[in-house]
């Protein structure tokens, strides 16, 4: 990862790329149904596997001939996630990660492991509590994991800042974001430091919120006017310019 972005977005700038939904749902659908499938293969005697999970959710393979651009982002605002995938494939052949693609497959897996079904009040019945707790804690230390290997691999993490994401209390309520934006700056930090060398779903069983500090101080802003001039950057460029390369100078 070379850098990650505090995308700030008006209403205005989100309804413009509704019309590139489709191809976003397209690439979102095709990644998901990807992570999706052979979950249960995963499981062994009640054991799973966790480097293939792993390797299942974020497949370094994915990362290997294409750059790609890490969408950190709250999940009321998948849609918006999935028109700006779309946005910047339709506008500069750039592919998405969308790490929403990965939540409900979570939840799969901890029925699947725990053999749990619900009651009509959709709480959880069937449950021992000291094991799927345990269960719990491994799958999410391995989602953990995982989204930091592929936040790593990916060139760029634009962080999607809009009142779902951030409160009135210029906090975030999503455990996952604070993590994510923690990942970016860590591995921002580092990336820093070696170039001076040289030369970052709510549970139902809560009665109140949990807010952390948004840690996304130190991450260059990204405007809707910046994506507009990137794009213009993009068309004209040298025809063997990635455009990833040329958010360089947004940093």
């Amino acid at each position: 990862m070379i850098s990650g972005f505090n995308v700030e977005l008006n209403k205005n700038s989100i309804s413009e790329w509704k019309e590139y939904y489709q191809k976003g749902l397209e690439m979102y659908s095709d990644l998901k149904r990807n992570i999706s499938s052979n979950i249960k293969d995963m499981i062994f005697n009640d054991k799973i596997d966790g480097d293939s999970l792993q390797n299942l959710w974020f497949p370094t393979d994915l990362f290997k001939d294409d750059k790609y651009i890490f969408i950190s982002h709250s999940h009321q605002d998948e849609e918006l996630a999935i028109n700006l995938a779309g946005y910047l494939h339709a506008k500069l052949g750039v592919k998405s990660f969308i790490d929403s693609c990965v939540w409900g497959n979570i939840v799969d897996l901890n029925r699947q492991l725990n053999d749990c079904t619900l009651n009509n009040e959709d709480y959880c019945k069937r449950c021992e509590c000291q094991q799927f707790s345990q269960n719990l804690a491994y799958v999410h230390m391995m989602l953990s994991s995982a989204l930091m290997t592929a936040i790593n691999k990916c060139s760029y993490v634009f962080f999607l800042n809009t009142p779902s994401s951030i409160n009135i209390n210029k906090k975030t309520e999503s455990p996952w974001i604070y993590y994510e934006l923690n990942i970016v700056n860590i591995i921002s930090a580092n990336r820093k430091t070696q170039i001076a060398k040289r030369k970052e779903i709510y549970n139902k069983a809560l009665s109140e919120s949990v807010e952390f500090t948004a840690n996304i101080k130190d991450m260059p802003k990204l405007t809707y006017k910046d994506l507009w001039d990137w794009e213009i950057d993009y068309y004209l460029s040298d025809e063997k310019v990635n455009p990833i390369d040329l958010l360089q100078k947004y940093c």
